[in-house]
């Protein structure tokens, strides 16, 4: 009876021991962001937030550097951009939840979302953007985002799935 007590002690160290040996996965510094999906593929056209979507995301990042404080929040330091990849412009900016240090370890994994409201479609027969056009009832449009960590380092950029704009 003893030699299985005996056996069943060190059977629990090896295996504590061998839990506290674990790695923490090896991840890069800079955040690495993977798309993972939109809530829908079509939207109405709308500069006023008359419609929205819901872009799906995963990131992480080696240092645990994601989000800016929300007291140190300014209109210079925004951390996640969305651009429209139709005309290469900044389409909206957005800041990432704050995640706090937290000791030797700091790497993070996570999934995130935002919220992306109508936009406008665009002609190539020159009609107004955000008007009607019978000729070209839809339009579509493919959005790239990128984060960057505290430290500057900037994400890979991922775009979504083609998204269809009702123009009418």
């Amino acid at each position: 009876m003893k030699c299985i007590s005996l056996l069943f002690l060190i059977s629990i160290f090896i295996f504590t021991c061998s839990l506290s040996c674990i790695q923490p996965p090896d991840l890069p510094d800079e955040p690495v962001i993977t798309f993972t999906g939109v809530s829908k593929n079509t939207i109405d056209q709308g500069s006023l937030n008359q419609d929205s979507l819901v872009v799906f995301f995963n990131f992480t990042d080696g240092d645990g550097d994601i989000g800016v404080e929300p007291s140190m929040r300014r209109v210079d330091n925004f951390d996640l951009f969305v651009f429209d990849t139709r005309t290469g412009n900044l389409q909206d900016r957005f800041f990432m939840p704050h995640v706090p240090p937290k000791g030797a370890g700091n790497g993070i994994t996570g999934s995130a979302r935002v919220v992306l409201f109508g936009t406008c479609c665009i002609y190539e027969d020159g009609t107004a953007d955000c008007e009607a056009n019978e000729d070209e009832p839809t339009d579509t449009i493919v959005y790239e985002i990128f984060i960057i960590d505290r430290a500057g380092n900037e994400s890979n950029r991922i775009q979504t799935t083609p998204i269809t704009i009702n123009c009418n």
